[in-house]
């Protein structure tokens, strides 16, 4: 007895011998056939068992083929997606928060084994987010922080990572950038931000709001957003800062100092009468814990 009538004696019952030798008397079905695992073995044992004709195993074998590969494709596609809107945030198409975070856990621990180089933060706080967001504008306020983030996209560089990491603070991060660049960076970024006129929603059509909004907050046909930043630097060979949480923190802190410089501008200027201009401040936290506030160049 040959190795083909030993194949089919071992796998197929008597009453499809024919039928299986017929099929496996090629010799690449033959080799595929005894490479295969126990489950494939099984399936086409199943297939010519139960047609016991030639062609209707290829044809029957050849649709499940096909479904197999197209579910593969589908599944591949879905993986894909789901990689994807875990990377992007939805709404501004910038990092999400969790890909941010990876990128600056891998980047800090590689600059803190390797004692050089540096990574800086800037931590982007809106300032008054909250008022395009009340009586019942929240399309609205999405509106502004998806055109804001197109704006900022525009200033981003090879070394530079941007990401949105809460309702409206963004983080930008610069991988060993020298303080003077980073600074000119802040500016160039308040500058972006302060030159955007964006539609108030007296002057936005439907379609981009939904349902009408009430609009007593404005008066104006454009708005001016603005931003506090807080800058800080981690630099390779120092332990100031103790880990990427520890830098973002004092990001956040510096963004904070920011802020209040900001609102108390605008109390005195409420108080004066004065309207008040939607510029940017800056505050950068030294790596020896020291604070710099200034107002964008």
């Amino acid at each position: 007895m040959d190795e083909l009538d030993n194949l089919v004696s071992e796998y197929f019952p008597t009453v499809v011998h024919d039928s299986a030798r017929e099929y496996l008397s090629d010799p690449s079905r033959r080799a595929t056939f005894m490479g295969a695992s126990n489950e494939v073995k099984g399936a086409i044992v199943e297939l010519i068992s139960k047609n016991d004709h030639h062609e209707l195993l290829l044809g029957e074998t050849g649709n499940q083929i096909r479904t197999l590969k197209s579910e593969n494709g589908r599944l591949r596609s879905d993986n894909d997606e789901l990689r994807e809107k875990a990377y992007i945030d939805p709404l501004t198409g910038l990092m999400s928060r969790g890909a941010f975070g990876d990128t600056l856990s891998r980047l800090f621990g590689r600059i803190k084994r390797m004692r050089e180089g540096s990574l800086s933060v800037l931590a982007l706080d809106f300032n008054n987010f909250k008022r395009y967001n009340t009586d019942g504008l929240h399309v609205y306020g999405d509106h502004v922080l998806r055109s804001v983030a197109d704006t900022l996209k525009e200033e981003l560089r090879d070394s530079d990572f941007l990401g949105r990491v809460g309702g409206d603070e963004f983080m930008w991060m610069v991988l060993n950038g020298d303080s003077e660049g980073v600074g000119k960076l802040a500016d160039r970024i308040a500058r972006s931000v302060y030159d955007m006129e964006i539609k108030s929603p007296r002057e936005l059509h439907e379609d981009v709001l939904g349902e009408e909004p009430r609009k007593k907050r404005f008066t104006k046909n454009v708005v001016q957003p603005s931003l506090s930043i807080g800058i800080t630097t981690f630099y390779g060979g120092t332990y100031q800062i103790e880990d990427e949480d520890a830098l973002c923190n004092l990001a956040d802190e510096a963004s904070e100092k920011a802020k209040k410089r900001f609102h108390g501008r605008k109390k005195e200027r409420k108080r004066d009468g004065r309207e008040l201009k939607p510029k940017s401040d800056i505050c950068v936290r030294g790596p020896d814990g020291s604070t710099n506030l200034r107002r964008w160049q």
